[in-house]
């Protein structure tokens, strides 16, 4: 099982004390964060300790014309084999990551791309729309927040995930459809906010379990709930033909 913590801290600039007080107090296999609001001068020590390796996408500032706001982060755990994606990223802000899972002797290793993703209108730069396409490519050649408030996520009586509907139909609502059919994902979160919404999305193409974490790293903002998830990994046989690997994607937007 690996367990990963997800949350939307809106800025970790004066919470760095706090913050690392707490990863050392939880043993978390990884840690995905929106709207980190970091800059060059915070470094990851400041955050978690050697027992985890960090991948940042802070902001550039200058290019969107705003001084606070976005930033993604992943940190997972030093012993666990992960291999940076770089070639995933896309005009959003978005970071991936991929591990691969030990297997026992007599079953298939288990790889899990990761991505984690903070979508937002920007004072400067490319458009709300842009970004979103710009990611589902990324997403659709490579296989938290999308701010889209107005689709609502409906329970299945017989799944684990949720189904979309839309109160109206746009070319951002045709992207995200566009992008959960053609990958095979579904949206797992089911946490609600204040408002009874869901602005936090968990995609993938495996089974999810989604829970409210009761122990947030830092404080909750009333939008954005803190999130753990769990993934099972069942051991399979590994096949007589083809590539001997069992590969699940799961993304955070927000």
């Amino acid at each position: 099982m690996v367990n990963i913590y997800y949350q939307n801290v809106r800025g970790l600039r004066t919470k760095t004390v706090l913050f690392k007080r707490n990863i050392q107090l939880l043993n978390y296999d990884i840690v995905l964060l929106t709207e980190t609001w970091l800059l060059d001068g915070v470094n990851n020590e400041e955050l978690f300790s050697d027992r985890y390796t960090v991948w940042r996408r802070d902001r550039d500032y200058l290019s969107v014309g705003q001084s606070r706001g976005g930033g993604v982060l992943i940190a997972i755990r030093c012993d666990l084999a992960v291999q940076a994606r770089p070639e995933w990223h896309s005009t959003a802000e978005d970071i991936w990551v991929s591990l691969k899972i030990g297997a026992k002797k007599g079953s298939l290793p288990f790889v899990l791309h990761i991505g984690c993703l903070y979508l937002c209108e920007q004072n400067q730069g490319l458009s709300f729309t842009s970004q979103l396409s710009n990611y589902a490519d990324k997403v659709l050649s490579a296989s938290g927040d999308f701010n889209l408030s107005d689709i609502s996520w409906s329970s299945s009586s017989n799944a684990n995930y949720l189904t979309p509907s839309f109160r109206s139909i746009n070319a951002n609502h045709s992207e995200v459809q566009d992008l959960m059919n053609l990958c095979g994902l579904n949206q797992f979160n089911n946490i609600r906010n204040h408002l009874n919404g869901l602005l936090d999305l968990v995609f993938s193409n495996g089974d999810v379990q989604v829970s409210h974490c009761t122990e947030p790293l830092t404080e909750e903002d009333s939008y954005h709930p803190a999130l753990m998830c769990q993934i099972n990994l069942i051991d399979l046989p590994p096949r007589t033909t083809g590539l001997n690997l069992r590969t699940t994607v799961i993304y955070f937007v927000c």
